[in-house]
């Protein structure tokens, strides 16, 4: 019961369901840390109707429209996500009453006193890139590479054929 106390200490000094939800996505993930993924609803619900809880959120109660659609649209409740038909239906069977809460968006943790505008010059230079010729190989210059690598590899086989006849190596490879 030591986060049923903390728990409703923070609630009797905050007045928003905006902090009504992000403690209780505290309790879920404290709920899940203890006892793992299995059976967090069962023990939301059984912590949920301890006495204690009951009359700290009745104030919750009278905006259950403002908790369902803050738990499915905000991104920072997808903790209780999961676990919004336990929720909802607990404060569906809770009479509202207690202090009024705010149900409006909290105010930004920052504001922007003043923006200035800056401009940058940048020195831009034109690079010359040269051109590149395309050379066209005509059929007589590709005759005459063709020629000139066929002997050069006809002169290079010649070559090993009579070393290797020297040596009197095998003319195989495995």
């Amino acid at each position: 019961m030591c986060v049923a106390k903390e728990l409703i200490n923070f609630y009797l000094s905050q007045q928003s369901v905006d902090w009504y939800l992000i403690k209780l996505s505290s309790v879920v993930a404290y709920l899940k840390d203890l006892y793992g993924q299995d059976g967090v609803a069962k023990l939301l619900r059984e912590f949920l109707n301890s006495g204690i809880i009951i009359n700290a959120l009745k104030p919750l109660a009278c905006h259950v429209d403002v908790v369902s659609n803050e738990i499915a649209m905000n991104p920072r409740f997808k903790e209780l996500r999961a676990y919004s038909s336990v929720i909802i239906d607990f404060l569906n069977t809770l009479e509202c009453g207690g202090k009024e809460l705010t149900t409006g968006v909290r105010n930004p943790t920052f504001r922007v006193e003043e923006s200035t505008s800056y401009e940058i010059k940048v020195k831009t230079s034109k690079i010359k890139i040269p051109k590149i010729k395309a050379t066209h190989i005509g059929s007589r210059e590709l005759l005459k590479i063709v020629a000139i690598t066929t002997l050069v590899s006809l002169i290079t086989y010649v070559a090993y054929v009579v070393i290797k006849s020297i040596h009197n190596l095998p003319t195989t490879y495995y």
